[in-house]
């Protein structure tokens, strides 16, 4: 797989289609966009939880603490992670030297620089001989051990072998869960392809570059010289629905997929037609029928609907998608929120990320991660913050 450039930079970072998230170390990206926290959760404020009016509900006495997933949020005190619940009561004790969020009923751990996952009531279900382990995604996890991959249950039973090659962290880097719909990303000396969930090739290994299903089709990419990539889409029966011939092109969203020939963006359908024309210097995918879009090299962002109207107009120096009825921008070198009228329903004041880890945060179940200069934490759809200065 290669990193694709569909994206330019925005103050001299790399963009590479990401979600928005607040990371611990090694927390991957994909851990955000699993199932989060109930609008009843306990918020992290100042070390320990707070409810929606800001009232301590968990006393401050951690280090670090994460967001509630699945009921059980993580801890961090004297360098190491354990879990607790909505009481505050530790589910799962903090000896680890890492932890993720749960996800699908379960956690990766880390301890003496090995990986294993735990289950809400804190059993080892997969012991902790991996070097590198991603979050289950429809109940396999994708786990590597000396440079060789393959796929466990949540019994811990390793379901697909690991003999297939290691990827180098590039799915883990960029937030891409291996597995969707049902299909297996995998590669084989360098070539990447498809297994279905028993471990059978169902795509074979023949790519240079391949993402996950979804919406039923595959990106998937050859080079044919030394930066002369190509990239098309195929279906789960391994047959080229869409060719490979656009310079970039990132999975459905929305019935519609953003694609890149001769340095500009636009959109095609299932069927491979072009139903938004190559006219963006930068574009991002559908979220919630809109899409921001930039018309060229330093011009101001905007927002699109699935006709290629323009329903936000072109003003703010950078623009991400929409969640939770709310898209992040860029004014005066400054983050807010607005909504899809335009209007401004957080003025502008957080940092614009510096690195791709302090991405502003997209709303999810009302609440959003961003960072002042002095202080970081979440903040209600309202403008709320649940983070003292």
């Amino acid at each position: 797989m290669q990193a694709r450039m569909t994206f330019n930079p925005i103050v001299g970072i790399s963009i590479v289609t990401l979600s928005f998230l607040s990371l611990s170390v090694g927390q991957p990206f994909v851990a955000q966009t699993s199932k989060r926290a109930a609008n009843s959760d306990p918020i992290p404020y100042g070390g320990g939880f707070c409810d929606r009016n800001k009232r301590i509900v968990i006393k401050p006495r951690f280090d670090r603490v994460g967001r509630f997933s699945e009921g059980l949020a993580r801890v961090k005190l004297n360098g190491k992670w354990g879990f607790i619940d909505k009481t505050g009561r530790e589910v799962i004790p903090q000896k680890y030297d890492d932890a993720w969020d749960f996800n699908e009923g379960m956690a990766a751990v880390n301890l003496n620089r090995k990986w294993g996952f735990v289950n809400a009531s804190g059993q080892e279900v997969a012991a902790l001989p991996y070097d590198v382990v991603h979050n289950f995604s429809e109940g396999l996890a994708l786990v590597e051990l000396n440079l060789k991959t393959g796929y466990i249950d949540k019994s811990g039973k390793e379901v697909i072998p690991l003999e297939y090659d290691s990827d180098r962290g590039l799915l883990l880097e960029n937030g891409i869960p291996p597995v969707r719909e049902g299909m297996a990303l995998a590669i084989v000396k360098g070539k990447w392809g498809f297994l279905d969930k028993s471990g059978k090739q169902a795509i074979p290994f023949e790519y240079d570059s391949a993402e996950p299903f979804s919406e039923g089709l595959a990106v998937v990419g050859k080079i044919k010289g030394e930066y002369d990539w190509k990239y098309g889409f195929v279906n789960k029966a391994g047959r080229a629905i869409v060719p490979l011939k656009y310079d970039g092109a990132d999975g459905f969203s929305q019935g519609l997929a953003k694609v890149v020939m001769n340095r500009k963006g636009g959109y095609i359908d299932k069927r491979g037609r072009i139903v938004i024309p190559f006219r963006y210097y930068q574009a991002e995918s559908f979220s919630e029928g809109l899409a921001a879009v930039q018309l060229k090299e330093k011009g101001r962002w905007g927002f699109i609907d699935k006709s290629g109207k323009q329903v936000i107009p072109f003003k703010y120096e950078y623009a991400w998608s929409f969640s939770d009825g709310l898209a992040a921008v860029v004014v005066n070198d400054k983050v807010g929120y607005i909504d899809k009228s335009g209007r401004m329903v957080i003025r502008p004041k957080y940092k614009v990320p510096e690195v791709v880890d302090g991405l502003p945060g997209a709303f999810s179940h009302g609440l959003a991660y961003v960072e002042l200069e002095v202080a970081s934490g979440y903040i209600g759809r309202d403008g709320t913050e649940y983070f003292e200065r």
